[in-house]
């Protein structure tokens, strides 16, 4: 299976601050995509990250820790992370897994 089929990753540069649009699926074959992803932005210098996911049409568990593990990376980085667009069931599955302040209504942003 070819993640790159399920998951798609534009990175859109305005100074330090970097938007990451993921579409498609997020999950089990794709997680690694976003890691790369993060860690390159990091690497990079980037000042901020905004991962806008109102595009992904799947996320389950592994997609899940992708999304907290970008989170993660930037914080390792010293760079601000910011979850943007967020579907309804995406939304519900912070809720559910305790982890509402990664949501765009969060106060943990």
């Amino acid at each position: 299976m070819n993640p790159e089929q399920h998951l798609q990753i534009a990175t859109q540069r305005d100074t330090g601050t970097a938007v990451v649009r993921a579409s498609g699926e997020l999950d089990a074959y794709t997680s690694d995509q976003l890691a790369r992803t993060m860690a390159t932005l990091v690497a990079s210098g980037a000042s901020a990250v905004e991962l806008d996911v109102a595009d992904l049409l799947f996320v389950d568990s592994a997609g899940l820790r992708a999304i907290l593990a970008a989170r993660d990376e930037a914080v390792r980085g010293g760079v601000s992370f910011e979850l943007a667009g967020a579907r309804e069931q995406l939304v519900k599955l912070l809720e559910l897994t305790g982890l509402s302040d990664l949501s765009p209504d969060g106060e943990g942003r």
